[in-house]
């Protein structure tokens, strides 16, 4: 009976710990997604913004390190042992200029293989706004509650033309 006890206090215990870890979490990614925006270097063409890996990280894992264009895709993986991704702001980091929000937040980032990674960037207008659409359906909700009130549209021709 007592190892019984035993067994329940251990398992309360590791629920407490539990829920503190995951509400630690949650504070410091409120905190991250609601910094200021840094920025760490301007030039004619482009400014840069600090942004913080630990947000694509926690995006990696929510969407359990899957490429959310198409989780069929294959990667390979790391020294660690943990599948390679990457993570892509929706809205670039050069149009945090256009908000008053901080744009480097997990609404804003997604979780894609490096080929659709290189794609997005690198692909003809077609393949991109296709790609895009994709990403906005997921994210359009998340990023209207953070206060990114913007559409496909114009994420495209601001950002990706």
């Amino acid at each position: 009976n007592s190892l019984k006890i035993f067994s329940d206090i251990s398992t309360r215990y590791n629920d407490i710990l539990n829920e503190k870890n995951i509400l630690e979490n949650k504070i410091l990614i409120s905190a991250s997604n609601n910094r200021v925006p840094r920025l760490i270097e301007q030039s004619q063409r482009n400014n840069i913004y600090k942004t913080d890996p630990n947000l694509k990280h926690k995006v990696f894992r929510d969407n359990s390190y899957e490429c959310e264009i198409d989780p069929s895709h294959k990667t390979f993986k790391k020294k660690n042992g943990i599948i390679y991704m990457e993570g892509h702001h929706l809205i670039p980091m050069k149009a945090q200029k256009d908000f008053k929000e901080n744009i480097d937040r997990i609404e804003n980032i997604v979780c894609i293989c490096p080929n659709c990674h290189r794609k997005v960037h690198h692909g003809n207008k077609d393949v991109k706004y296709e790609m895009l659409e994709k990403l906005f359906l997921r994210k359009k909700d998340s990023l209207k509650h953070a206060g990114l009130n913007i559409n496909l549209d114009d994420i495209f021709e601001k950002y990706y033309t």
